[in-house]
Order: C-alpha cells, then structure tokens, then sequence
C-alpha cells in the first residue's frame, strides 16, 4: 500500500508538472500564433489542461478507467481548489499581508487536498461506480 500509494504521488507531481507546461505551451502558442486575447487564449489552455490533467492522473497515476462519475469528481475538486484559492488570496487581502504568503499557502495546500481527494474520493479502489 505505501510503495503504491509513493508511485502514485511520484506521478500525480510529474502530472502536475506535465499539466503546467501544456498550459504554458498552449497559452503562449495561442497569444503568438493565433493572435488570441490573454484572456481566450488561457481559457483555452486551462480547458485543454484540465482534460489532459484529468485523463493522465486517470489513466497513469492512479491506473483508474475513465468514467463520466470520476470526471465529475475531479471537477468537484478542481472547483474546491479555486475556492481555497479565492478564499487564502482574500483572506491575504483583508490582512494585508504580503502576497508570497498566500502564494505559498495554496503552492502547498491546493497539490495536497487535490492528491488526497483524487487518490482517497475519485479513484480509491472501493470506489468502483
């Protein structure tokens, strides 16, 4: 169970990093070549992140089959993880503190509660429907 579960993290980070650099690619081709607004352009690469994150710890990290139920849970927790996002930045704001601070708290929080509901809730093995 540990070895696994140490294999399991190991690419859930690769995935992370995977993830980070195909939005980049995306964002920035979609600017450069395409002529695209910042705004379209990173909408377009978090939507083809999102799916490619979401296949890739599917299929990869946690060898899981894809399933409409799994996706949604993952969209569950990508939406919990934007507003733990949201509420760290605000609660940074009201205290005035600095930025690096929120930063760091969600560079720490936001990978472990997503690996931790992904291995635990979305592709646990008693979680078979």
């Amino acid at each position: 169970m540990v070895k696994n579960s140490y294999k399991e993290l190991i690419r859930f980070i690769i995935v992370g990093l995977m993830s980070t650099s195909v939005h980049i690619v995306i964002a920035i081709s979609a600017i450069e070549v395409l002529d695209a607004r910042p705004l379209k352009a990173n909408l377009f690469a978090f939507i083809s992140t999102f799916l490619f994150s979401y296949i890739m710890n599917s299929k990869w990290s946690f060898s899981s089959t894809l399933a409409f139920n799994k996706f949604y849970k993952f969209s569950i927790v990508a939406l919990l993880n934007f507003l733990l996002i949201y509420t760290i930045v605000s609660i940074n704001e009201v205290l005035k503190t600095p930025v690096v601070y929120s930063v760091y708290g969600i560079a720490i929080l936001s990978p472990i509660i997503s690996f931790l509901s992904l291995k635990f809730w979305i592709f646990s093995n008693k979680n078979s429907v």
